[in-house]
């Protein structure tokens, strides 16, 4: 009942609005916890996970599970079904360092293990602002978006609404 209705209130929010990437289920917190404690509750998150999603498919959105890197290789089920967007690069901590962002975002590749298909993954939350154009002095999340991974939800949902820094 409540997946429902958190389905519920997640498709009424995004209904005025023209959504292009997936909308994720976050498993984060005790849901990323539950998918290591015992085979039972990772198989529950996995299927909350697919009922979430197929739900909102079926609603018309792309959709997909948004996770930390290192819980992976719990969601096989999931991962050829559903878009993936990982967090948790090297440089993915409290501790926000400009100069080890800098170079997790020269090879993105070699910082973050894509053993899994990976739509999008987060390989810093140390991102300054200022290079986003926003002048404070907060970080911000930088997120790669695979090009293929974009090219198909064109294709597949006919919108041509992307805009992707490069």
């Amino acid at each position: 009942k409540e997946l429902n209705e958190e389905i519920r209130f997640v498709l009424d929010e995004v209904q005025p609005y023209n959504i292009t990437l997936p909308i994720y289920r976050d498993l984060e917190g005790s849901r990323a916890e539950a998918l290591v404690k015992s085979e039972s509750s990772r198989l529950l998150q996995v299927e909350l996970s697919d009922s979430f999603c197929s739900k909102i498919e079926a609603a018309g959105y792309p959709s997909g599970v948004y996770l930390h890197k290192k819980y992976l290789s719990y969601i096989p089920e999931l991962g050829n079904k559903y878009s993936i967007w990982a967090q948790g690069g090297w440089y993915y901590s409290t501790e926000c360092d400009y100069d080890d962002m800098m170079y997790a975002m020269e090879s993105p590749t070699e910082q973050f293990d894509l053993t899994y298909a990976v739509n999008i993954f987060q390989p810093t939350e140390c991102g300054l602002a200022a290079e986003l154009g926003i002048y404070d002095n907060r970080y911000v999340d930088f997120d790669y978006v695979d090009q293929e991974f974009v090219d198909n939800l064109i294709k597949r949902y006919g919108t041509s609404t992307f805009k992707l820094c490069s």
